[in-house]
């Protein structure tokens, strides 16, 4: 009884041991196996050029704010400094015969431009001035006060058509260039699945080209030998002979096929030369039939949003263009 149970369990070790090793060995060859999925992940990881349009989607995505500065509050500093050393009118009654006027003005304040054309300035202004005079006491003294200006444009940027115009024009072009990252991130991805599959079937057509060169290799020795018994016509080997040279014609141009395939998926993920390519995904046919068409086939298509985005921006400049050719007839209030 005892020695049944050690069989036993002998028996019952070695079928778990028998599946662990299954499931190590199944685990290691999907590990070995290189996925489309994890090979977009390297070429979004390493390919220069998709990291660079990127970076340009990203940019153009933040630069669209750059159209709200056109109705936002900015700060403004401003100084001037003058000095007048020419002759005085003495003709003019109570001219002061000064030598030199000395003059200096600072500004520190705030303005906005809003969507009615309306530019409004809050700011202080500090004035300086002296008069130099020769054999007299030099007179200086200071202005300050806090001003404010109100300026609306009554033909050129009436309704602030051009500062409205200028605003579109800003984020579409900045729309448009985010569209055109978004365009050469898409067909880089494209072309590296292609080169994925392009790989992935030239090495299934080298091993079909090789089977047909072996069976073409067997054919033509049989053949041949049965010539040489002259158990069949002279012409049969001939034939036979031309069927092997083509099957090798054809396994040497799988097999360059097959080597710029591996140039273009390496070139893609930015691998090295030496560095050695796993198995790849064997292509389903029946699922490939079955698939749907992309998203962006559908109306969402990155190169046709940017034309449209760079269509309105060339449209909003032509508007500001035609708008500065109009006379500047402005109404200031301070």
């Amino acid at each position: 009884m005892r020695h049944i149970t050690h069989q036993a369990l002998l028996k019952r070790f070695s079928s778990i041991a028998a599946l662990l090793l299954i499931s190590w060995l199944s685990a290691a060859s999907a590990a070995e196996t290189l996925t489309l999925t994890d090979y977009l992940g390297q070429v979004s990881a390493n390919n220069w050029s998709y990291q660079g349009s990127q970076r340009q989607k990203a940019g153009s995505d933040a630069r669209k704010r750059e159209a709200d500065l056109v109705f936002s509050p900015s700060f403004f500093t401003e100084a001037q400094i003058a000095s007048d050393k020419k002759e005085p009118d003495m003709g003019m009654a109570g001219a002061a015969n000064y030598k030199e006027l000395k003059s200096e003005t600072y500004t520190a304040g705030v303005s906005q431009t809003y969507p009615t054309g309306t530019r409004a300035k809050l700011y202080y202004s500090l004035n300086h001035y002296s008069y130099l005079y020769d054999g007299s006491p030099d007179t200086r003294y200071y202005t300050a006060s806090p001003v404010v200006e109100l300026t609306q444009p009554l033909w050129q940027n009436y309704g602030g058509r051009a500062d409205k115009d200028n605003e579109e024009a800003t984020r579409a072009q900045a729309e448009a260039d985010a569209w055109n990252a978004e365009s050469d991130l898409r067909t880089l991805l494209v072309n590296a699945e292609k080169s994925y599959w392009d790989l992935a079937t030239s090495r299934e057509l080298v091993q079909v080209r090789g089977k047909a060169m072996e069976e073409a290799q067997a054919i033509y020795d049989y053949v041949s030998k049965r010539a040489s018994m002259n158990l069949t016509d002279r012409s049969d080997a001939l034939q036979a002979r031309a069927s092997l040279e083509t099957a090798r014609l054809n396994l040497k141009s799988a097999t360059h096929n097959e080597a710029a395939a591996l140039r273009a998926f390496k070139a893609y993920a930015n691998m090295g030369e030496a560095e050695q390519v796993p198995e790849l995904m064997q292509i389903n046919w029946d699922k490939v039939r079955a698939l749907p068409d992309p998203v962006w086939v559908k109306g969402n298509r990155a190169d046709v949003k940017a034309a449209e985005a760079a269509a309105n921006a060339t449209a909003a400049n032509a508007r500001i263009l035609a708008e500065k050719d109009k006379p500047a007839l402005d109404l200031k209030l301070s």
